[in-house]
């Protein structure tokens, strides 16, 4: 279900050779080679680039460099390929065009009308790559790189590179403070956490500490977070996914801005236009008008229309600068436009029922540690919320005490998360459900998934390819499952038992030997063309619903002895919002297993940024499982990245369908930050 990525550890290795150039001064710049064509031969260029197929960028664009032969292993330059999008999503954001090219296809051409490129996460950049971005620094191209562990390349940029560092506590570094000599109309602070660095060093000359880090609790730390040179910036970390999402995106126009100035335009007409919006509207206007039209009763109304009067003022500030040509000032009065905006949509909104069933899921690596379970469910309290699911464990690992399967390190080091939330959370009247995966192997070790696939135990697609996914027709997958999920169950005294990954990987698994012999003893004859007659005709159909039992077997089973166990327990399952699609897509009925008694609430994935489609999911559940669904609401998920306002309105479209209740994902600090604190000023207040 939701992405475990964010977890791999960013390990350096050892930066590869390379001569170290000086790069050429501002006086010596040279225009790059396309600027210093006329307009006839830039059309033929161009012309000629595209009957080749290659890729050209437009004069002034950006190109972001996406890490892959860079990078040491296929998990690292999975999460790279992850840290790149960002950048390019955040850029589209604040109205900047971007090019983006491999690793390996990195070459002068990518960057012949470049001024700026960035390296989100390339950390042992070859020979060649680093020699094509010191002739880029010295025709006057400039960078942003991120948590490289290339001192060649740090050396050519003026600076220097202190060892790699693991937090080692939580919330160590949380929050980038900008300095003096930080760039013009960058935020004060951007909160940026990050669990592992290699922090850039100042050589007291030509470069110097741009921003500084401080801790959750805004003590000062003696890593820079950022350096700057005239060559660019260099940042301590890697773009983390949404933390604070309205000042990334200033930090990065800033940054960019400081770099290439022709940038600002783009830059200020994109504020003026998304500025007040909450990207639901059109303008300014229309959702002013709307929040004007909904606010209802005498106190929401009146907090809604006073901070209105405030945005007012903003937005007329906001046209005034970026009439004159101030664009810059613009963007960061767009910033604090949006900020009244949120808060006064979320006054004009009506709290729901008392009874509301309100979640949160929280995972390793985005969600609280240990340490960190009392701050964090006194603000779920707070803000009327009354679910936690937590992740506990998987087939592979355990973020828990379990004396079934491997438990993280993270575990023995900084503490039982598990034990923590329901200790922290009971003293506070917040139900507490363990978030186990069922058949994916997250966080398993190579060595156990080798030992799972060479004794056949993985599931197999079509072309016997094995997954890293148990498969569940085999009895001893299926006892393993349930023994640890008994064994959780006797260790802590949880509220619920939450249900992931309770499905096949894909449509087109599992075809391993054991699925065709238990599949042939069901159908009572002989397959003679495995697995081609599985995916065709009459076949298929039983084969289609031979999977959903296997599925559907161990949910009976797993809710069977866990109320057994412990009586009361409530069982849910995250499940595919598109019925009765995903009963064959992935074997998972869910509607028959509310049906059958195993579940008591069923949470479906509704990740989407469409307000349509989210309606269209959550009218259809609600009509399939009445009074059982809670809505999943994707505000930071691979699917679906969710502000404030489209939190609120999602919530608002859910309660329409007459859903018990929503479960957000997930519980990090964007979350914390910026979408509870405007919950609880309207959707769930306490009137």
């Amino acid at each position: 279900m939701h992405n475990m990525l964010e977890n791999t550890v960013f390990r350096p290795r050892s930066s590869l050779g390379g001569e170290q150039r000086e790069a050429r001064s501002e006086s010596g710049r040279k225009r790059p080679f396309f600027n210093s064509l006329g307009p006839v031969a830039k059309y033929v260029f161009i012309a000629a680039a595209c009957l080749t197929g290659q890729t050209w960028l437009c004069s002034g664009d950006i190109v972001v460099v996406r890490g892959t032969v860079s990078c040491p292993n296929a998990a690292e330059r999975s999460a790279a390929a992850a840290i790149a999008g960002r950048w390019e999503r955040f850029l589209g954001e604040i109205g900047l065009k971007c090019g983006t090219v491999s690793d390996e296809s990195f070459r002068a051409s990518s960057l012949a009308s470049a001024k700026v490129a960035v390296l989100p996460y390339n950390p042992n950049l070859s020979d060649s790559e680093l020699s094509e971005l010191r002739n880029f620094l010295a025709r006057g191209g400039r960078l942003i790189v991120c948590y490289s562990s290339d001192a060649d390349l740090a050396g050519t940029m003026g600076l220097k590179l202190g060892p790699y560092m693991a937090s080692g506590r939580a919330g160590r570094w949380e929050t980038c403070r900008f300095l003096q000599r930080a760039p013009p109309y960058v935020p004060e602070r951007v909160r940026q956490p990050a669990r592992n660095i290699r922090p850039p060093v100042p050589d007291g000359r030509s470069s110097w500490t741009v921003a500084a880090w401080e801790d959750s609790n805004g003590a000062v730390q003696p890593e820079s977070a950022c350096v700057g040179s005239q060559w660019g910036y260099w940042f301590s970390h890697v773009l983390p996914d949404d933390p604070d999402a309205g000042r990334t995106r200033q930090m990065i126009a800033a940054m960019i801005g400081s770099l290439d100035s022709g940038v600002w335009p783009a830059v200020g007409r994109r504020a003026g236009e998304r500025a007040g919006t909450m990207d639901m509207f059109d303008s300014f206007d229309a959702a002013r008008r709307w929040i004007v039209g909904n606010a209802q009763g005498a106190g929401p109304a009146g907090r809604a229309r006073a901070l209105l009067a405030e945005a007012d003022m903003l937005h007329e500030a906001l046209l005034r600068l970026a009439e004159r040509g101030d664009y810059g000032a613009a963007m960061e009065m767009a910033g604090r436009l949006d900020a009244i905006v949120f808060d006064a949509h979320a006054a004009a909104c009506s709290p729901g029922r008392s009874d509301e069933f309100r979640a949160v899921w929280s995972r390793p690596g985005a969600g609280p540690e240990a340490s960190e379970w009392d701050r964090a469910a006194a603000l779920l309290a707070r803000t009327g919320f009354t679910d936690v699911f937590v992740y506990s464990l998987s087939p592979g690992l355990a973020w828990c005490v379990s004396g079934e399967v491997p438990v993280s390190p993270g575990v023995k080091g900084r503490g039982d998360p598990l034990d923590a939330a329901i200790r922290s959370c009971r003293a506070r009247g917040l139900r507490i459900h363990a978030w186990i995966s069922c058949f994916n192997l997250e966080g398993a070790g190579e060595s156990m998934i080798a030992d799972l696939r060479k004794n056949g135990r993985l599931q197999v697609g079509e072309k016997s390819e094995s997954l890293p996914w148990l498969c569940p027709s085999q009895e001893r997958n299926i006892v393993a499952i349930k023994d640890a999920a008994r064994d959780l169950l006797r260790r802590y005294e949880v509220d619920g038992l939450h249900l992931d990954y309770i499905r096949y990987e894909n449509n087109r698994v599992c075809c391993c030997a054991r699925c065709r012999q238990a599949f042939e003893a069901a159908l009572g004859r002989r397959i003679s063309d495995w697995p081609g007659e599985l995916f065709r005709g009459e076949t298929r159909r039983e084969y289609l619903a031979w999977r959903r039992r296997q599925i559907e077997n161990l949910v009976r089973d797993i809710s069977t002895f866990a109320r057994r166990e412990r009586p009361g327990i409530v069982i849910s399952a995250a499940v595919f919002g598109k019925y009765p699609t995903c009963a064959d897509s992935v074997g998972q009925d869910w509607a028959a297993w509310i049906r059958g008694g195993y579940l008591d609430l069923v949470c479906p994935m509704d990740y989407t940024q469409d307000m349509g489609r989210f309606d269209e999911y959550v009218a259809l559940q609600e009509r399939v499982a009445p009074g059982r669904v809670v809505a999943g609401i994707g505000v930071s998920a691979r699917e679906s990245r969710l502000n404030p306002a489209q939190v609120i309105e999602q919530i608002r479209i859910a309660r329409r369908a007459g859903v018990k209740g929503f479960a957000l994902f997930e519980l990090n600090r964007n979350l914390m930050n910026e979408v509870l604190p405007r919950l609880v000023l309207g959707p769930t207040r306490r009137d």
